[in-house]
């Protein structure tokens, strides 16, 4: 009974976080212009991701990584870097998670840091944190949207960014391989966590029988 008495509370609180993170609460202040969406709506969104991952390879890799997509900025193609690369690549099934991946190119990620003041992010899911309208909108005039950020404006057309944007799209989902992995990895945690209840129950029970408040 205790428990029922706790529901309302529990949707309440699960409301509010759904419409924090769903953006109900404040609604998006960047639009995507009327003239992308005519773009988007005449070119199928297979072409522009593929116009896109080209467009982004050209321009954005000189920072930026899709890692999602195993997209890593130029300096991790270098010469000098490249067996290191091409090693940790074949030892990860192609996807270098957060950590191998900073650790590996720490030097060359310090020598971003100095200068642009902050290791520029791994793009994989800025769709998601930022929106079609945000991201469209950054790309476009990153001075417009975060004034101060030392991301230069790459003068790209609404095509460009709109692919960009699309692509990016695309990338939510890592690999297949990643995939896969994070879904065992799901699943022992859903056991143990499952395990650890009962485990837990049973030994409640037993101190509590124990005490002699249950039979």
């Amino acid at each position: 009974m205790k428990f029922l008495r706790s529901i309302p509370i529990i949707l309440i609180i699960g409301g509010l976080f759904y419409a924090l993170w769903s953006g109900i609460l404040e609604p998006e202040k960047w639009k995507v212009p009327h003239s992308a969406e005519l773009i988007k709506a005449k070119v199928s969104e297979a072409q522009l991701a593929k116009e896109g991952e080209k467009t982004f390879k050209m321009f954005c890799t000189a920072c930026h990584s899709v890692r999602y997509k195993e997209i890593y900025p130029t300096f991790v193609n270098a010469p000098n870097a490249k067996p290191l690369f091409k090693l940790l690549m074949k030892k990860n099934n192609g996807f270098l998670n957060r950590y191998i991946y900073e650790s590996a190119f720490a030097l060359q990620l310090k020598g971003l840091k100095a200068a642009f003041g902050s290791v520029p992010p791994d793009l994989s899911t800025a769709y998601v944190y930022m929106g079609e309208g945000k991201l469209f909108n950054f790309i476009k005039d990153p001075q417009k949207v975060l004034p101060g950020t030392k991301m230069p404006n790459m003068h790209l057309s609404d095509r460009q960014v709109v692919a960009i944007s699309t692509f990016l799209k695309t990338a939510i989902l890592p690999t297949e391989k990643e995939t896969q992995k994070r879904h065992l990895i799901g699943t022992f945690v859903i056991i143990f966590l499952i395990v650890l209840a009962v485990l837990f129950a049973l030994y409640r029970k037993a101190v509590l029988t124990e005490e002699g408040i249950e039979d």
